[in-house]
């Protein structure tokens, strides 16, 4: 069994580890890599969810074959607000006992057929897909705000601090994004990016690639 662990924090990496061994008692390969390959060749997939997470697009994930997505978060998101990409997610929680922990994994690991036929990637997989987006000023602010202040942000582009401090506020609202700590979060899992959509307020609909 291939399982891809997507999360730098080591102790949570081994404790999905342990618990994977106790419940299987197979070969387990475990790999650290979301290469395009490694997601095609997982049966299972780990991640880490992080707040905002359900309002940005996860496309990287429709690459996946046959295997089952599983996201680690503080509280289950409602699977209605998910984008499509990891609509098929099953969460696991810190509340969550080892028994239930086993149990989901166990139910989860026998419906991958079900979830295989329900990922299968059609023409256009995002269609209709109800993530948020984000203006230029608010892209440009992203990339910005994890080194800087947002009043060094304001005079770097230009714009008066109400402004600046305006668009991050706003932008924590939009990303349902509660304090520092989530926008840190945020702003990290932006920068890992593949692609970032921005919105058409300022003209420009572009996919934005590294």
């Amino acid at each position: 069994m291939k399982i891809i662990i997507n999360d730098s924090n080591l102790y949570l990496n081994e404790g999905i580890k342990n618990l994977l061994s106790q419940c299987y008692n197979n070969d387990i390969d475990f790999i650290l890599n979301e290469s395009e390959e490694n997601l095609k060749k997982a049966d299972v997939i780990f991640f880490r969810f992080n707040p905002g997470d359900e309002n940005i697009c996860h496309a990287r994930y429709l690459k996946r074959n046959n295997s089952v997505l599983i996201g680690i978060a503080d509280k289950a998101p409602s699977t209605s607000e998910l984008p499509k990409c990891i609509k098929s997610t099953v969460f696991l929680t810190k509340n969550d006992t080892t028994v239930t922990l086993q149990k989901r994994l166990s139910l989860a690991v026998k419906n991958k057929e079900k979830n295989c036929n329900a990922n299968k990637i059609n023409e256009n997989p995002c269609e209709g897909c109800s993530i948020k987006k984000i203006t230029t000023t608010e892209f440009m602010i992203l990339n910005l705000l994890y080194d800087m202040s947002i009043r060094q942000i304001a005079v770097e582009l230009g714009i008066p601090y109400k402004t600046a401090f305006s668009r991050k506020y706003n932008m924590m609202l939009k990303f349902n994004l509660k304090n520092k700590i989530d926008l840190l979060m945020f702003i990290q899992k932006f920068s890992r990016k593949d692609n970032f959509l921005l919105s058409p307020n300022d003209n420009l609909y572009y996919l934005i690639k590294k």
